[in-house]
Parts: C-alpha cells; structure tokens; sequence
C-alpha cells in the first residue's frame, strides 16, 4: 500500500556557554514536538489478506536535558577540538494505537494495535571531534549512542563553510 500524511515539528532549546581557557563547557534544555496525521489505506495483494488501515495522529512530545564538552587545541593546521556530549531524554507522550480491519469485510471486526515507542526515559552518549580548518571550513566527526529498550548507534559526518 501506500500511504500519505502531514507531519509539522518544533524545537526550542536554552543553553549557556561557559569557556575557561580552551574548555567549553555547555549545558542545554530542550524540548521536542511532532505532530503527525496518517491518512487511511488498503494494502495490496491477495483481497482476502490485505488489511485496511484507518487515519492516524502520532503525537510526540520529548524534553531533554545535556551538555556539550570540548577542548579547543590550536595546532599549525587549525584548531583541534575532541568533543564529549551527554544527554537524558524524556518521552512525555509518544505511543500511539493503530486500527485496522480486513480489506474485504467492510462490516468485519476492527483491530487496534498499540504502538509503543522508546523507552519512556533514555540517555545519549555522543563523541568525537572537530577540526577548524583554514577559510573558515570545518569538519565534524560524531559517533552516538542511545540506551534504552532499543539501543541505537549512529555516526555523523558534518563539513560546513562560513561565508
């Protein structure tokens, strides 16, 4: 099948920067909200086991609290930064339930299905570097890790110029 949505998020963030010679020291608070509506569809194939899925909201709402560590080391080449982020997060809401019936059985018996998302509570571990080249271009490095019922690793590759 095939199925189509609207989907609208915003975050809004608070932060202090606090540098003693080449450290930075950075806390921050964030919050996370996404708002989302999945239209209804059929799924295709056999009429007999295709399922209807009807509209959806999936809500989300997640707080956040961290901080940013770097140390700045000026080299010949630029400057050198290894960079430590940590993070707690909070699901406020973020499950959801999905109803669903046969394609065939108009009449039929409804299903619904919760959908639960992470863990309710989870932390982030992120590491890595960044180097601040000449004319103002600057590569990131980053690898993350989230703990919670479904652990997750990701690895991010930034590269940035200032104009």
């Amino acid at each position: 099948g095939e199925r189509d949505g609207t989907q609208w998020f915003a975050s809004i963030s608070a932060g202090l920067d606090h540098h003693r010679g080449h450290l930075s020291v950075s806390p921050y608070a964030r919050l996370d909200l996404s708002r989302a509506r999945l239209d209804g569809y059929t799924e295709l194939g056999d009429p007999l086991y295709a399922l209807r899925y009807e509209w959806q909201d999936v809500d989300a709402t997640t707080g956040n609290l961290g901080l940013d560590l770097d140390y700045r080391k000026p080299m010949s080449w630029g400057t050198f930064a290894p960079q430590l982020r940590l993070e707690y997060q909070h699901d406020f809401q973020g499950d959801g339930t999905a109803t669903l019936r046969y394609a065939d059985l108009l009449a039929g018996p409804v299903f619904r299905a919760d959908l639960n998302g992470f863990d309710r509570n989870r932390f982030m571990m992120g590491f890595g570097a960044a180097f601040y080249l000449q004319r103002d271009l600057t590569l990131r490095l980053e690898y993350r890790s989230l703990f919670g019922s479904d652990d997750e690793q990701s690895l991010l590759f930034n590269l940035e110029k200032k104009y």
